[in-house]
């Protein structure tokens, strides 16, 4: 799921801008990427494998953070921290924040770092 946009530059000239639907993140653990669905907030961590029993996709969280009209592809950007485990999800409309933690072990979770609110 990819969305068209359309930029106009100072010349006038109009281009059209493919914005991904969704765009893995890798980790530090080298068989497992975190997947993210750029509308709607939704991640879920993807381990691969030659051995078929060892490929899955996890969900991370469960309720979408956008919906409807709110849900516009590359709305929402996962960034790497420094600790492997944990990244920030940022919502780059409106700049709310969550921690989002990977686990092997089934201890991933989300938790909202604020709500959204300006200084």
């Amino acid at each position: 799921m990819c969305q068209n946009t359309t930029t106009t530059t100072k010349a006038g000239k109009q281009t059209e801008v493919l914005v991904p639907g969704y765009k893995l993140f890798p980790t530090t653990n080298m068989w497992i990427f975190l997947k993210l669905d750029t509308s709607q907030g939704l991640v879920r961590m993807v381990q691969y494998s030659m051995e078929e029993k060892n490929r899955v996709e996890v969900p991370i969280n469960y309720l979408p953070l956008a919906s409807g009209t709110d849900a516009i592809p590359g709305r929402f950007n996962l960034y790497a921290t420094q600790n492997m485990w944990t990244f920030i999800l940022l919502d780059e409309v409106d700049g709310r924040t969550w921690q989002v933690q990977w686990s092997t072990d089934g201890k991933e979770g989300i938790v909202p770092i604020n709500a959204g609110s300006t200084l």
